[in-house]
C-alpha cells in the first residue's frame, strides 16, 4: 500500500516536535539534549554502568563520563564504584530532583495518557505498536549510522 506524502509529512512533523520539546524540557533543566537522554534511560532503570548508558544513548565511554560529570555536579545522579568489579561505574538517578524539575514526566503521565484516552483499546494498540515497530527501525539506523561514523 502506498503512503501519501502528506501522512509522511505528518509524522515528520510530530518528530520535529518531539525532539524541539525534549530539547526545550533539556533547556529548562539546565543541562544539555543528551543528558536528558541519559536521565530517561535511568528512570526507567534506576541505575546503570557508564557502559549501558553510552551503548543505550549512542555515545561514546568518553562523552558518557562528562555527562555523569555534568549530572553528577548539577545534583540529578550518584555515581558509585561496582562491588563486584572496581573498574565499572554504576551511575543511579536521584529520582527526587529529577522528578521535580522535568516538565516531561508531566507530559507523559498527564497529558500522553489524557491523548491515548480519546482512542479505542483496538486504535491504542495500533498506536503502541506503529511506536515499537518505530523504535527498532530508529535503533537500527541509529546504529548503523554509528558504525559508519566510527569508520
Amino acid at each position: 500500500m502506498q503512503v501519501p506524502k502528506k501522512e509522511t509529512y505528518i509524522i515528520q512533523k510530530e518528530t520535529r516536535y518531539a525532539a524541539l520539546f525534549i530539547h526545550m524540557v533539556a533547556q529548562h533543566m539546565n543541562i544539555q539534549f543528551a543528558d536528558i537522554r541519559c536521565l530517561n534511560f535511568l528512570m526507567n532503570n534506576t541505575s546503570a554502568t557508564a557502559g549501558e548508558i553510552a551503548k543505550e544513548t549512542g555515545l561514546t565511554t568518553g562523552a558518557v563520563t562528562a555527562m555523569i560529570d555534568r549530572l553528577e555536579k548539577s545534583g540529578f545522579v550518584k555515581r558509585e564504584s561496582d562491588p563486584d568489579d572496581r573498574r565499572k561505574t554504576i551511575v543511579t538517578l536521584k529520582s527526587d530532583k529529577f522528578r521535580k524539575s522535568n516538565i516531561a514526566n508531566d507530559f507523559f503521565a498527564k497529558d500522553v495518557k489524557k491523548l491515548l484516552s480519546t482512542f479505542s483499546k483496538q486504535e491504542q494498540k495500533t498506536i503502541i505498536k506503529w511506536n515499537q515497530e518505530m523504535t527498532k527501525v530508529l535503533k537500527e539506523k541509529t546504529s548503523k549510522l554509528n558504525e559508519d561514523i566510527s569508520k
